[in-house]
């Protein structure tokens, strides 16, 4: 199994996202959000379909968590 990734996106509380991926083994996420970043800003352009980081690491195989990957427990 490779690494259990939350990667926490939004600007605030109100509109944050959290996303659990596990990540093949050999993938640095540091250096894939420096890639997509220049993707974003020097590549990708109105005309073209944009995809999310998210989405970016889905193509390098990185999959959706499920419950098997990881127990979520809410302290309320």
């Amino acid at each position: 199994m490779g690494k259990l990734v939350a990667i926490m996106s939004g600007g605030d509380w109100y509109d944050a996202s959290v996303e659990h991926l596990v990540l093949p083994d050999g993938i640095d996420i540091k250096k894939e959000k420096a890639r997509y970043l220049k993707w974003y800003l020097d590549v990708w352009s109105k005309d073209m379909v944009y995809i999310s980081f998210t989405d970016w690491l889905k193509k390098l195989g990185a999959k959706v968590a499920t419950d098997d990957d990881i127990e979520i427990f809410e302290d309320e």
